[in-house]
């Protein structure tokens, strides 16, 4: 990656642009000494710039542009190239592919050091993208931090990823079981978490698919071990009033629930299929209430 070495330092943009004072840049450059934080970050802190003010800025000064993370659904076979210790090691996360480049949010991506260890490490060519430090870590956080809640539960339920076999098991006793519960409680809070309004879980030969669907779209979320299938469908059957020994007959339940402090109302469906019940959840936000007309500035 080429970097311009004659581009004008951060702070004089900022302050030629008037976006600071020359006490304020003073101020942020002795914070960044001492903490080694990104200057520009400093200044959105410090309440000097807003985080759009900021990104702009950098695009002119580095000639690179920006993703925002928060805006943006990972695809997980995305997710997957870059590994968490990796992420939260050089400060970046996997955007998106197209062959063998790699778009990537980086936090620094002047570092050349960095920018050519992550070119050998990964095995690919990198699109480097600018990113905010608070937009990365939340990233991290959400999407990293779920995988690793998700393999924690297969785990603890002694399952091989790769094992293909489904072997016979009492489902109504193994549905009790706390991992069982963490799972399906996973899938429910991470749903919430991104806005989809339905969770989709769909058995095929060799797993069970889960999809959410978020503004229209279905995207895919994970995909489950197929000897995982009979105990989430039958979890999920269970909580929401369902018949688990009845599978050769659409039925329909409900789940009040509340997530993060948020009462939710899920309808519940299943229907038989040559791989299994599929089951469709419908997230319904009780806080989602409509406006009156008074409150939108209309007459009633």
């Amino acid at each position: 990656m080429m970097v311009n070495k004659q581009r004008q330092r951060l702070g004089d943009i900022l302050i030629n642009n008037g976006y600071i004072t020359s006490n304020q840049l003073e101020e942020g450059l002795a914070e960044h000494r001492r903490t080694k934080r990104p200057l520009g970050e400093i200044f959105v802190k410090k309440g000097y710039l807003s985080e759009s003010i900021l990104i702009e800025v950098l695009e002119f000064q580095l000639g690179i542009p920006h993703v925002i993370l928060a805006k943006r659904r990972i695809d997980p076979e995305v997710l997957r190239l870059v590994p968490e210790q990796v992420a939260r090691k050089y400060h970046v996360f996997p955007v998106e592919k197209q062959g063998n480049h790699l778009a990537l949010g980086m936090l620094d991506p002047t570092n050349v050091a960095v920018f050519d260890e992550l070119r050998l490490t990964l095995k690919m060519d990198i699109i480097p993208f600018i990113v905010i430090e608070d937009d990365l870590n939340r990233a991290i956080n959400q999407y990293y931090g779920v995988n690793s809640s998700f393999q924690e539960v297969f785990k603890d339920l002694d399952i091989e990823i790769d094992e293909q076999t489904e072997p016979e098991t009492d489902t109504s006793q193994a549905v009790d079981d706390a991992p069982i519960v963490r799972l399906v409680n996973l899938i429910i809070t991470q749903a919430v978490k991104e806005h989809a309004s339905d969770i989709h879980l769909e058995p095929t030969d060799g797993d069970l698919s889960i999809r959410y669907r978020v503004d229209g779209k279905l995207k895919q979320f994970m995909t489950s071990p197929k000897n995982t299938q009979a105990t989430i469908i039958s979890r999920i059957k269970i909580i929401s009033g369902m018949n688990i020994a009845e599978k050769r007959i659409p039925q329909d339940g409900r789940i009040q629930m509340k997530v993060e402090n948020s009462p939710i109302d899920i309808r519940v469906s299943s229907i038989p299929t040559i791989f299994g019940e599929k089951v469709v959840m419908r997230l319904l936000f009780k806080n989602n209430i409509l406006a009156r007309l008074e409150s939108l500035g209309f007459l009633p």
